[in-house]
């Protein structure tokens, strides 16, 4: 509707003008000039109606949308099987959730209202130009076919470096992120190398982005020329039939003022157009994400816990393991061990269901593992590797997203039986914000808050892969001692290098040669 208007106050321009030049300057009627001042000033607002009426209603349109796509990326990204969230890097996928949708928001932007507004524009004023003079219109006709070629040609170069820059910058962000959070082991590489290599990524990326400009200013100035040209044609015709007597001044004139707008709506459909072109690899790149990378997949089995035995049967998963089968009895304190790179971590993963393109079987109290629902099935088991998942939010949320319902004396209890009772001393305790990555923190004491959140859980299997291997040898021990007690009743499969740790647990499986045995 306010594209509408907008397109209708254009219009009225053209007449104004006319009766401007032909009944007012030449016919000296000042009457007919202060009903032309008002038709002014009523079309001027008439247009700011029906631009703040499309511009306010279309930007909030596309903002919601923009947001409820990046929820909706976010929320299959992190809803992807493990195997293929290694498919790309950590670069790429922030990448496709801030950058691309960022691209869509601006792009579609610059793209929709202006479709609609320039569109109808374009339509009504071809209507008052062949109201006014046909023979003239049909003229500007023949620059249509140059202007089909020029969007053609341009319209697939923007279309190609469009998807060039979204590839190069997310390459260039995962070189970043690497370089972020690596960042005191990067102080100590070589620093020339490293610059070296973070200019390369620049000038790729420099490169993509110059070729992305280049052809969008270069359309813009074919463009203009054209324009320039057959401007100049219609004028020589159109003054030759005013001299011939055969169209009145004033109708020429608001024909070319016509003739003008009309031309400005024209390249900004093909602006519009050109920009859609740049739009494509980035809906492209978002579907991809959308459809084209499976959702994790469970059964319809509810997990309820595991009441007898956990069992493994000729469990394949190249090249770490092959054809492994091993069985532990619920209540089990598992010890796993074995050399760098020799498949505990993996192991993990694939009893915890991380890992589900496995071949053999995970049998659960003889239920395989991908019968059950991935709900139920997370919801009785923790898991928790090396790196703790640590927010950039207060303490107490840390832990609330292990259990939103924990009590305060829930979490300050987790707190100290995870040996992390040093937030109590804060000023502000369980409310204060420990930075993202936990950067205002150790890494001892980000495992410690890591930890804790196994105390506000009940959960009836755990994995720890290397989750305290921040924590000094001592702190170590008593904190392995109080998931034991605290968790007596729950089967334990625990990695750690630290072998002599194997004494508090009943049984030891060790991974090895892509084998699994079971030690007494």
């Amino acid at each position: 509707m306010g594209a509408i208007l907008e397109s209708v106050a254009y219009s009225g321009l053209s007449f104004v003008l006319k009766q401007l030049i032909d009944r007012v300057l030449i016919e000296k009627n000042f009457y007919l000039l202060k009903l032309s001042v008002l038709a002014l000033v009523g079309l001027g607002l008439l247009k700011q109606v029906g631009f703040l009426t499309s511009e306010l209603l279309y930007k909030y349109a596309i903002a919601k949308i923009s947001a409820t796509l990046r929820v909706k990326v976010y929320s299959k990204v992190v809803n992807l099987p493990l195997e293929e969230y290694q498919k790309l890097p950590l670069g790429e996928w922030v990448g496709r959730i801030t950058n691309d949708v960022r691209s869509f928001k601006d792009y579609s932007e610059g793209f929709g209202i202006k479709v609609f507004r320039e569109l109808f524009t374009a339509l009504f004023l071809t209507a008052v130009l062949i109201y006014f003079d046909w023979k003239l219109f049909l003229l500007f006709l023949l620059v249509t076919p140059f202007l089909l070629g020029a969007f053609k040609f341009f319209g697939a170069k923007r279309k190609k470096y469009s998807r060039m820059y979204q590839e190069k910058f997310a390459l260039f962000l995962n070189f970043i992120s690497n370089l972020l959070e690596n960042f005191e082991n990067v102080k100590f590489l070589k620093r020339g190398f490293v610059n070296f290599l973070t200019k390369e990524k620049v000038l790729k990326l420099f490169k993509a982005e110059y070729k992305l400009t280049l052809y969008s200013a270069t359309y813009l100035s074919v463009i203009e020329l054209l324009g320039y040209l057959f401007a100049g044609v219609i004028i020589l015709y159109g003054g030759y039939r005013v001299i011939s007597e055969e169209v009145s001044a004033g109708t020429f004139v608001a024909f070319i003022g016509t003739l003008f707008l009309l031309y400005n709506s024209l390249q900004a459909i093909q602006r519009t157009a050109i920009n859609y072109r740049a739009l494509q690899p980035v809906i492209e790149r978002l579907r991809e994400v959308l459809e084209k990378f499976p959702s994790e997949r469970g059964g319809k089995a509810r997990f309820g816990g595991l009441k007898t035995s956990l069992t493994v049967r000729n469990l394949t998963f190249k090249p770490i393991l092959e054809k492994v089968s091993f069985k532990i009895p619920k209540g089990a304190k598992v010890f796993v061990k074995g050399p760098s790179g020799g498949g505990k971590s993996t192991l993990l993963k694939l009893l915890a269901g991380l890992y589900r393109s496995y071949e053999g079987e995970i049998l659960y109290d003889q239920v395989e593992l991908r019968d059950f629902s991935i709900k139920s099935f997370r919801s009785k088991v923790f898991y928790l590797s090396q790196n703790s998942a640590i927010f950039n939010d207060t303490v107490r949320n840390n832990l609330l997203v292990a259990n939103p319902n924990a009590t305060e004396k829930e979490l300050i209890l987790a707190l100290k039986l995870a040996r992390a009772e040093f937030v109590l001393s804060l000023p502000k305790g369980l409310d204060t914000v420990v930075g993202g990555g936990g950067v205002q923190i150790s890494g001892g004491q980000k495992q410690r808050i890591a930890l804790a959140r196994l105390f506000v859980t009940n959960p009836e299997v755990i994995f720890l892969d290397e989750a305290t291997s921040a924590l000094d040898f001592p702190t170590e021990i008593e904190v392995l001692k109080n998931i034991l007690k605290f968790h007596r009743e729950k089967t334990l499969f625990f990695v750690s290098h630290r072998w002599e740790l194997a004494k508090y647990f009943n049984l030891v499986l060790e991974v090895k040669e892509k084998t699994v045995r079971v030690l007494a």
